[in-house]
């Protein structure tokens, strides 16, 4: 997707929107008011990446993954590490593990 025009990837997005809120592709361009489009493979500063631990962060997933004073819940893919982290998979899995927590 790289290589794919900012119009070809909204396309492509309101595309997979249509399938998933069974509404058209036209109603969806009428509704939309902007979109943006970040390619991280060619951002200079984070060089593919979006998300990554800093050094000596490796303790931030632990913590992240504890509801504090079972009040607050962290969720996303920030709160996963292994293979997960950063990835869609990362951020479900750790929606699924708070709903858990919450249900407890």
């Amino acid at each position: 997707m790289s290589s794919w025009s900012n119009e070809k990837r909204l396309q492509a997005a309101l595309n997979t929107l249509s399938t998933f809120t069974l509404r058209s592709v036209p109603f969806l361009n009428r509704e939309l008011e902007y979109s943006f489009s970040h390619d991280w493979s060619k951002d200079p500063f984070s060089l593919g990446a979006y998300s990554y631990i800093s050094v000596g962060g490796t303790d931030i997933v632990k913590r992240l993954s504890r509801p504090f004073e079972q009040t607050i819940y962290f969720t996303g893919e920030a709160c996963v590490s292994g293979s997960h982290r950063g990835t869609v998979e990362g951020a479900f899995s750790s929606g699924r593990r708070v709903a858990k927590q919450l249900l407890l």
